[in-house]
């Protein structure tokens, strides 16, 4: 929580990015499956490469989204988060509803309410790419600073640095994509079902610019040590 409040300073186009590092910090260090290999230290520098020459985006939306509805996201079609998300959809009224899946899977799985408009993240990922390079350009330099004193302070293994750079280089542009599809959305509530995961924090975080309420559901056991899904942001 430490490294998650530092790195919210500064905030990316307002929007104070270190939630979205809480999935890394759970899975890398807390429960010890990082990968600190020359291999994977440079992999990631391969990828941050990438994402700032070639930023993620896409062609914006195909279908036709009703406005004004609850979106409702929807991370993968396992078992596990269908069976929580589905009878909130239903609660709520398939046709007043929109889902938001973190993969297409979702739009052909048999647990989706058929009534209820699909749309994927990736699908969504539009947004001016070059004032995502000034934005980022502007912080990132501070960022960097704060994650090599970071990563001195604790005693943290060769590749954190990359590691954790590359969350906040990609969690950017989800949020620059975020900010936009809302405003194309003008949704009435944002639901998820785990607002702590990467792309689901920047759409809570970019919901809270645009005074969008938010809710969560949690696929786990809720309390103040449950560590990973608390405290929820939305």
């Amino acid at each position: 929580r430490e490294i998650e409040r530092e790195l919210s300073d500064p905030p990316f186009m307002g929007v104070p990015l270190g939630a979205a590092l809480n999935d890394t910090l759970i899975t890398k260090f807390r429960a010890g499956h990082g990968d600190w290999s020359t291999m994977a230290r440079n992999l990631d520098r391969l990828r941050m490469a990438r994402h700032w020459l070639f930023p993620r985006r896409s062609k914006g939306i195909k279908n036709v989204i009703p406005k004004g509805c609850t979106v409702v996201a929807w991370l993968s079609a396992s078992p596990r988060f269908s069976e929580l998300v589905v009878p909130v959809i239903r609660a709520l009224g398939e046709e007043s509803c929109v889902i938001l899946g973190g993969c297409k899977s979702i739009r052909n799985s048999p647990y989706r309410p058929q009534r209820t408009v699909f749309v994927a993240i990736s699908e969504l990922l539009k947004y001016d790419v070059d004032l995502w390079h000034v934005e980022y350009r502007r912080v990132r330099s501070a960022w960097s600073a704060k994650i090599k004193e970071l990563c001195s302070r604790h005693g943290l293994p060769s590749g954190s640095y990359e590691a954790m750079s590359l969350v906040l280089l990609v969690a950017s542009q989800v949020v620059a994509a975020c900010l936009e599809s809302i405003k194309v959305l003008e949704p009435s509530a944002i639901v998820t079902d785990y607002d702590r995961n990467q792309m689901w924090s920047c759409l809570v975080l970019a919901a809270r610019i645009h005074r969008i309420p938010t809710l969560t559901l949690t696929h786990g056991i809720m309390n103040r040590h449950a560590l990973g899904f608390s405290p929820v942001i939305a």
